[in-house]
């Protein structure tokens, strides 16, 4: 696979990145890099898709930059990477770590769903006085954390415009309880 992401013919290079995510083939992720701005558009995407499979916790600074000025299409790839390469630490720590990303960041939402899925208690916090923003509201409906429901439930007496998003979520989570 390293070998076909090194050849010149670009034909090769969606199916060899796909198994290369599938295999979770760390020793690639330079290659799977150095194809993000490919000319060949769907080179470009697919190495995108790749990266949560063949980053690792050293990459996630790299990743947290790459957050930063990626174009929008490719948020969310460059999300689930950045969270799989702080998957390692406890939630607490991945979310300290996404805050202190957040404070270096001209675009501080696009940690917004980083934090829903750490789930602790200063995700919430943060999220919810941030919860006007469309991005920390969706946010917020993802996490699984106790607090939830209640929360839920208040925000949804005094947002009437969310108020049916806000009631559905909290239904889902008092069914699991």
């Amino acid at each position: 696979v390293s070998a076909l992401l090194q050849k010149e013919q670009s034909k090769a290079f969606v199916p060899a990145l796909r198994l290369a995510g599938e295999r979770h083939m760390t020793a690639c992720k330079e290659q799977v890099f150095a194809l993000l701005n490919d000319m060949d558009k769907q080179v470009g995407k697919t190495a995108y898709q790749t990266l949560k499979n063949v980053v690792t916790s050293e990459d996630a600074d790299r990743m947290a930059a790459l957050l930063n000025t990626t174009e929008l299409e490719y948020v969310l790839p460059v999300q689930e990477a950045l969270n799989f390469s702080l998957r390692a630490l406890k939630e607490t720590e991945r979310c300290a770590k996404i805050e202190a990303y957040m404070a270096d960041s001209k675009h501080p939402a696009r940690y917004y769903k980083l934090l829903g899925w750490s789930g602790t208690d200063r995700a919430v916090e943060i999220l919810v006085a941030d919860v006007k923003n469309e991005e920390a509201f969706v946010a917020l409906l993802e996490i699984d954390n106790p607090k939830m429901p209640d929360l839920l439930y208040k925000l949804a007496s005094k947002d009437p415009e969310r108020a049916d998003r806000l009631l559905a979520r909290y239904a889902t989570l008092v069914a699991k309880q």
